[in-house]
């Protein structure tokens, strides 16, 4: 079996039968990045970070499992080396910042797709993704010659915090597209930026 980032987005998708999950793409590489970070993890610390019931958290980890990323056992749950390469192939960087010119809220996600610029148009998709993720809205922006922009018109956008981000921890590159996606907590904002990313893979 060979996972990567790609196939992630389709585990879990909902069926005809059966009630409607509570959790989608983003709980997946969420909970995945948690186990790997934090190290062996139980199901009600996961149920706790991921704001899903434990129930879900169950479906979720079979899910994972059945797809041989992680590895449970009595000592708790790990991620496989299979798991790690879904992480590290992943195309979306994402931070979570207290504020910056552009957003919308009080919590803030930064967002960076690789080489993803060229499929911008307006930003509105991803915003109206945000959205529909439970984010307040978001800003899509492109990368240009070590500077951001924010397309059609191509304003350039000049934010000191923001580039700290987006340059010295995300390590955005020419071409790269950048998202800022607002919410009323963290952790929407985070789904948010998610969400409106992988409209852009």
């Amino acid at each position: 079996m060979n996972y990567r980032f790609s196939d992630l987005l389709r585990i879990g998708v909902k069926s005809e039968k059966g009630p409607k999950r509570k959790f989608v793409p983003f709980h997946y590489f969420k909970a995945l990045v948690i186990i790997d970070e934090e190290g062996r993890t139980g199901r009600a610390t996961l149920a706790s970070e991921l704001g899903i019931g434990e129930g879900s958290v169950r479906t979720l980890l079979n899910d994972l499992e059945s797809k041989s990323l992680i590895l449970r056992n009595n000592s708790g749950i790990a991620v496989t080396p299979e798991g790690r390469k879904v992480i590290s192939s992943s195309p979306i960087r994402t931070k979570t910042i207290r504020g910056c010119s552009l957003s919308l809220a009080r919590h803030s996600s930064i967002g960076v797709v690789r080489r993803a610029s060229k499929r911008v148009t307006n930003g509105i998709l991803q915003r109206d993704e945000a959205v529909r993720s439970g984010g307040v809205g978001a800003t899509t922006l492109i990368v240009r010659d070590d500077n951001l922009y924010i397309p059609p018109e191509m304003r350039h956008v000049k934010d000191t915090e923001l580039e700290e981000v987006v340059f010295g921890i995300l390590h955005a590159n020419e071409g790269d597209a950048v998202i800022v996606a607002s919410g009323s907590t963290a952790f929407s904002s985070e789904m948010a930026v998610f969400a409106a990313s992988v409209t852009l893979l």
